[in-house]
């Protein structure tokens, strides 16, 4: 499993957030049910996950870079959810158009590249990054 998180403003490279509303966007229900209890998100569970960190695609956005990292801290604060990460240094920033090229395989619809949400895939990130090459050794 791995978290996907996609901002229209891009991400500064330590800390941001994403609208409390749009928590689980693209999320299959089975998958979304595994981090909620009585309406309570487990934020503990989600940041155990991989994440990926894409900036909405834009007409030209094409070679915009995608980042790979962890959370390392999320909370509700307000309307909002902040998020803490940092990207995983061992593995190379792709662009929108190669994850977009990888969006089958990732479980990626092709309006989630316009549209910022927290969604959780159940597909092994890693295992298809390093089948197409994006992890250093």
């Amino acid at each position: 499993m791995y978290n996907l998180l996609v901002s229209a403003g891009g991400w500064s490279g330590v800390r941001d957030t994403i609208p409390h509303g749009r928590l689980f966007e693209y999320t299959e229900p089975h998958v979304r049910d595994r981090f909620l209890s009585n309406g309570n998100i487990d934020f503990n569970a989600l940041t155990s996950l991989p994440s990926v960190f894409l900036e909405e695609t834009y007409d030209g956005g094409v070679n915009q870079a995608v980042w790979v990292g962890t959370i390392t801290r999320s909370r509700i604060s307000g309307r909002d959810i902040a998020i803490d990460y940092a990207y995983d240094p061992t593995i190379r920033p792709l662009t929108n158009s190669q994850l977009q090229n990888l969006a089958g395989e990732l479980d990626i619809d092709d309006f989630e590249f316009s549209r910022t949400h927290w969604a959780v895939k159940e597909i092994d990130l890693f295992r298809i990054l390093l089948k197409w090459g994006q992890v250093y050794y």
